[in-house]
C-alpha cells in the first residue's frame, strides 16, 4: 500500500476515534470527508473537531514520509437544505470560501 492510501486510512482513523458510532462518516473525492452527526449540545461538535484537528496536526510522517495537516472544515445544518445532495454542495462552497 502506498504511503497517500496510508495515510488517507490514518485520517480516517482518527476521525472515527472522534466521533465513534455517533456519526456517519464519508469520503468526498481524494482529501475531503464528511462527517453527517446528530445535534448535541452546545458546542460538542467544536469540541470534537478542535480534538481532531490537534490529532491531525500530530502527524509528521507515514511511512517514513513527512506531512503536515491541516483541517479545514464547514458546516451545515440539515433545516438549510433541502436534501443530501445541496447539503455537500453547500458544503463545498463554504469549504471554498465561496458562502458563509
Amino acid at each position: 500500500m502506498d504511503g497517500r492510501k496510508k495515510l488517507v486510512r490514518r485520517i480516517a482513523e482518527e476521525i472515527r476515534n472522534c466521533f465513534g458510532t455517533r456519526a456517519v462518516i464519508g469520503r468526498m473525492g481524494v482529501n475531503r470527508f464528511i462527517i453527517l452527526q446528530n445535534r448535541e449540545e452546545e458546542g460538542m461538535i467544536e469540541k470534537e473537531l478542535g480534538a481532531l484537528s490537534g490529532k491531525l496536526q500530530a502527524i509528521h510522517s507515514v511511512d517514513g514520509w513527512p506531512c503536515t495537516l491541516f483541517l479545514r472544515t464547514a458546516q451545515v445544518d440539515c433545516t438549510e437544505t433541502e436534501d443530501v445532495d445541496e447539503m455537500k454542495t453547500l458544503l463545498l462552497r463554504r469549504l471554498s470560501g465561496n458562502e458563509a
